[in-house]
């Protein structure tokens, strides 16, 4: 029977997906195809055991994701055969299709032991699939500071040499004011002033405050956040021996979500000010709260902050059992 839905509909219901993968896998290994199922991070898997076969012999591994190819740079060996990290997909410059193709034994030896090995953390704190974007910062920054600036890589060594979070909190502030363009005498926090007030006295129209650094509040979550992909990414085993929970992401009903920040994200005072006068359920940026990141208040003339998708749930738990 042809299947009439579309492919990201049919795979976007979890069960679906994994019964598709059952099928799937069975077929192959009918066919004498070896399979592997993947408890965690299933990239993590396919680099370790692209670099377990490169010891047999010539591997090629076909993706994507860049997280493939930051894997596979960490975690290849000297020992190994060639082992080749090649996109699926064609490339046409000049009418001529070109595959795209990493040789990971060349560009190993081109980047060093020593940025082979914080490739995890610079791909983390940059942006990838389980961490955020740093708003205004291009994903290939990290990697060329790191590359130039030898005071920085060490910065990013003590992230990942860090035993607590308040070891975390100082190391990782100091990645993030340099990353933003500041002094190494700067806190983020008084940066994100300094680049406040430039802006004032510069723009004819208001400041948008995404394009400002991050609080420390919040900046401090996105380290950890980082921190913990890597060590997951760095790890031999697909089980990650740090707790999630432990490192800025929250359990939500059975979901992991990121934490954004301890402290209110303005003053009360001007917090007061914001409100907004949707007629409808303030789903998306046109809501003036939901754009500056709040959440309605029962200051919002229309939806009265408990009336929309962007007010906060309140979780009702009786006391009582019913008599």
């Amino acid at each position: 029977m042809a299947l009439k839905s579309k492919k990201e509909h049919f795979l976007g219901n979890v069960q679906n997906k994994q019964k598709f993968i059952n099928f799937l896998s069975e077929k192959l290994q009918t066919q004498g195809i070896k399979t592997l199922h993947c408890k965690g991070d299933a990239d993590l898997l396919i680099a370790l055991t692209g670099v377990k076969c490169a010891k047999i012999g010539a591997t090629h591994v076909i993706g994507e994701d860049t997280d493939l190819l930051v894997l596979l740079c960490h975690h290849a060996e000297e020992d190994m055969d060639e082992l080749t990290f090649r996109s699926d997909k064609a490339v046409k410059p000049d009418k001529n299709t070109k595959i795209r193709e990493w040789q990971i034994n060349a560009l190993q030896t081109s980047l060093g032991e020593k940025l082979c090995y914080l490739l995890p953390i610079i791909h983390a704190i940059g942006g990838c699939d389980t961490t955020s974007r740093l708003y205004g910062i291009g994903k290939g920054l990290p990697l060329k500071k790191a590359m130039s600036n030898t005071s920085f890589a060490k910065q990013l060594e003590q992230v990942l040499d860090c035993s607590t979070r308040e070891e975390m909190k100082t190391s990782g502030e100091k990645v993030l004011v340099e990353l933003y363009g500041g002094k190494n005498t700067e806190s983020l926090d008084s940066l994100r002033i300094r680049k406040f007030k430039d802006k004032v006295v510069r723009c004819a129209s208001s400041v948008e405050i995404q394009n400002l650094p991050p609080t420390l509040d919040a900046g401090q979550y996105h380290i950890y956040r980082a921190f913990y992909q890597a060590k997951c990414w760095m790890s031999k085993d697909e089980d990650c021996a740090l707790r999630a929970v432990d490192w800025g992401w929250q359990d939500l009903q059975g979901k992991l979500m990121p934490r954004t920040m301890d402290c209110q994200p303005a003053p009360d005072n001007i917090l007061k000010l914001i409100m907004c006068q949707c007629k409808g359920d303030c789903s998306t940026n046109r809501c003036s709260c939901r754009k500056q990141g709040l959440k309605c208040t029962n200051a919002c003339s229309e939806c009265r902050g408990d009336a929309c998708s962007n007010s906060t749930a309140i979780d009702v738990t009786e006391d009582d059992t019913d008599l």
